[in-house]
């Protein structure tokens, strides 16, 4: 067995080892589930929660078996991860038991095996589990608006697969730079451990000072070579979520529809988490803090349309769209803001500054963005008292970026 192999062995077996002592006591939920439908927390008929506690009980023991069995570790990870989509799934045939996200947990628990394949394999088991739940679970539950099970399970299957998508994009990506990532470090703690043998055994001072160097020096390039990675990555996802996102936002302001803005607002919610975190990866490396901080031209605009065409893939057309869209949600955009100053509203507040933070970006507004995360920073205080001036302030430029993204889109600038 290699190097690589061992190094990974030795974190499946310990991961396979502590999953399986987790997924026995698991079953210790459903005396509290029992609990909660005896207090009237939830009403499920107890024939039915006694059948998902037997299935639910054979499922999470199956890992144990299998480790007692001396059953190969590539089958217990399944016996394992696969078996925590199923209880989630078994559960959520019930239709009184929400299920939202809750199908991402046995995708999130596959990333701790650092495994790229087997997490897009676990996605895709994932959402054919929920997809099938939510089959046994139509004819119980409400349809509002819809006219018959079939139609709703279509509706809500759907739904889902935004979701589903979304969510195991970002953890196939974690994945693979996790895996590449420990790669790396496993294979720098080898070489230093070599390098210190080679020390001890020749005793020279001089060599001993040479491999520290060169350790420091591998260890900078592995550093230079995941931030690169990371910024890259970060910028390739954060233009298709920002577009993604506005036009999400677009959706919900033009439609009353019940259903529709269900998906939409779970869209939104979901996307801002995923933009927050690949802008949160971007800032922690200094090549991503390089990329994300812009700085203005010689004319000294408040547009940098070079740096926006970055965003746009270098593409004019693409690039005037996303002008338009931060046009057309503008007025839309300071209701909220002023809206959420004068309620108090820290949480609304701080939700829409990060939004025209990453949107104001996207355009290359570079002074614009650095304001708005200025005043993002300060409603995470929790208090939006003091921040008057500068919200005024941020108005102000907020006036000159649309002034002159009305130049840029009339053929002026």
């Amino acid at each position: 067995m290699g190097s690589e192999s061992s190094f990974f062995y030795e974190n499946e077996m310990r991961v396979l080892h502590s999953l399986t002592r987790v997924m026995r006591w698991l079953w210790l939920a459903f005396p509290m589930i029992y609990l909660g439908n005896i207090l009237k927390l939830f009403q499920i008929e107890y024939s039915e929660l006694n059948d998902l506690a037997l299935i639910s009980l054979l499922i999470l023991w199956l890992p144990t078996l299998a480790e007692r069995a001396g059953i190969s570790p590539k089958i217990r990870r399944y016996l394992c991860v696969v078996g925590l989509g199923v209880v989630i799934a078994v559960i959520a045939t019930n239709e009184n038991i929400g299920i939202y996200m809750s199908y991402s947990l046995a995708l999130i628990t596959s990333l701790l095996f650092f495994d790229m394949v087997f997490t897009i394999k676990i996605a895709v088991i994932s959402y054919i589990l929920i997809v099938i739940s939510l089959y046994f679970r139509a004819p119980g539950a409400n349809h509002g608006e819809f006219e018959t099970p079939f139609i709703w399970w279509v509706s809500r299957s759907a739904g889902f697969l935004i979701e589903a998508v979304a969510v195991g994009a970002v953890c196939t990506v974690v994945a693979k730079f996790s895996h590449i990532l420990l790669e790396r470090l496993d294979a720098a703690r080898k070489e230093t451990v070599v390098a210190e043998k080679k020390a001890m055994m020749t005793g020279e001072m001089q060599r001993e000072r040479d491999a520290a160097e060169e350790r420091r020096m591998a260890a900078e390039r592995v550093n230079k070579e995941m931030s690169d990675y990371l910024a890259g990555f970060s910028r390739e996802i954060t233009t298709p979520m920002n577009t993604i996102l506005s036009m999400d936002e677009q959706i919900l302001k033009e439609t009353a529809e019940g259903n529709t803005r269900e998906y939409a607002e779970s869209i939104l919610v979901t996307g801002r988490m995923l933009l927050s975190l690949t802008e949160d990866l971007m800032e922690v490396t200094d090549a991503g803090a390089k990329k994300s901080i812009m700085r203005h031209g010689p004319k000294d605009g408040v547009i940098d349309r070079a740096e926006g065409l970055k965003y746009a893939s270098g593409k004019e057309e693409f690039y005037t769209k996303l002008l338009q869209v931060f046009k057309d949600q503008a007025e839309g955009r300071r209701k909220v803001f002023t809206q959420a100053l004068d309620e108090g509203d820290v949480r609304s507040y701080t939700v829409a500054m990060h939004s025209l933070k990453s949107n104001a970006r996207m355009i290359g507004a570079a002074q614009f963005a650095e304001m708005a995360m200025e005043l993002e920073e300060d409603a995470k205080m929790g208090d939006l008292s003091g921040i008057s001036g500068k919200h005024e302030s941020l108005m102000q430029e907020y006036d000159r970026v649309l002034d002159e993204i009305d130049g840029i889109l009339s053929g002026g600038a």
